[in-house]
């Protein structure tokens, strides 16, 4: 979300400001309306890479592939 439209959420009372390790982000409190994006994760669990996807029928949001935790 850009910015100013976060402000504007803060300032009309529909969201809460808030701070976590650092990172800012905005707490919303009520939906008015709008279309809802269904939204996929996908985990591949391999035995030497891994691989996490989240992602629409419009857009991929994430794709990563990491090396395995071995013990």
């Amino acid at each position: 979300m850009h910015p100013a439209r976060a402000r504007e959420l803060v300032r009309k009372g529909r969201a809460l400001r808030r701070f976590n390790k650092g990172i800012f982000y905005i707490k919303l409190l009520d939906r008015v309306g709008g279309d809802v994006q269904d939204i996929a994760v996908g985990i591949d669990p391999g035995s030497k890479k891994e691989g996490f996807t989240v992602k629409s029928e419009a857009h991929t949001y994430l794709n990563i592939q990491a090396d395995a935790v071995t013990g």
